[in-house]
């Protein structure tokens, strides 16, 4: 198992981190805050096992990091209480009461593949941007196998974390200005991905160079669950109320 290592390095914030190319690929679970520039070197294979039920998030990117140049192979071992958890990369937190700011994050030349589990809880979301999100680029990322979107992109903010999806939401933060440039999304059968991108209460974002196959709902743009009403920061006003 690789994940200390990748933790280890990820913590070198600012700092330029190469991932060799090995042959058998890297085998990691859990969580990994990435702080560092990783780099992979010949797109390194990396096998990831999540448990949402445990609140993992994968490659949990932070301010002023980047991703590039590999393919992670995402594996679901249990379904989490929110779209929070189980990705194979997050930017952001959706329970967020503080709005913890997320920005100058680059991922790039990556592969995401969902790992079939029986038709079970594989069948999440691979990555998501969430809450205060804002000045980020996201180029060349290509997603096949089993997830039920490529990519989800939804306001953050302060509720009842055990309640996500019923309880009042009484602040919100906004994914923004975020640049989404050749995205891919094929899913292996029709109607096997409930979509590509789902937008949700977000401004300010670009999307070119997208493509999608299999997938019936490719984009979807959504209000949100309370759009603007609460939203803190430079989204008020900015989102649909």
């Amino acid at each position: 198992d690789h994940t200390a290592a990748f933790i280890i390095a990820g913590a070198l914030a600012g700092q330029e981190v190469e991932i060799p190319y090995l042959s058998t690929g890297y085998n990691l679970t859990g969580t990994i805050p990435v702080y560092c520039r990783f780099t992979g070197k010949g797109k390194p294979v990396i096998n990831l096992t999540v448990n949402g039920s445990v609140g993992d998030r994968g490659f949990w990117m932070k301010s002023g990091s980047s991703l590039s140049n590999v393919r992670i192979d995402r594996e679901v071992i249990a379904a989490g209480i929110s779209g929070e958890f189980n990705n194979a990369i997050m930017i952001g937190e959706y329970y967020s009461p503080t709005g913890t700011d997320y920005t100058d994050i680059t991922v790039s030349n990556v592969d995401l593949v969902g790992v079939d589990t029986a038709g079970g809880p594989s069948r999440t979301t691979i990555m998501s941007v969430m809450g205060n999100c804002h000045d980020i680029v996201l180029q060349d990322i290509n997603v096949t196998g089993y997830a039920s979107y490529g990519m989800m992109m939804h306001w953050g903010g302060e509720f009842d974390p055990l309640l996500p999806h019923t309880s009042s939401v009484t602040k919100s933060w906004h994914p923004r200005r975020i640049r989404i440039d050749g995205f891919r999304s094929s899913a292996p059968a029709p109607d096997t991905a409930l979509g590509a991108i789902f937008i949700s209460a977000c401004h300010d974002i670009t999307v070119s160079g997208f493509t999608a196959a299999n997938i019936s709902d490719p984009i979807t743009i959504s209000a949100g669950d309370v759009g603007g009403v609460v939203a803190q920061g430079d989204s008020k006003g900015a989102v649909y109320q």
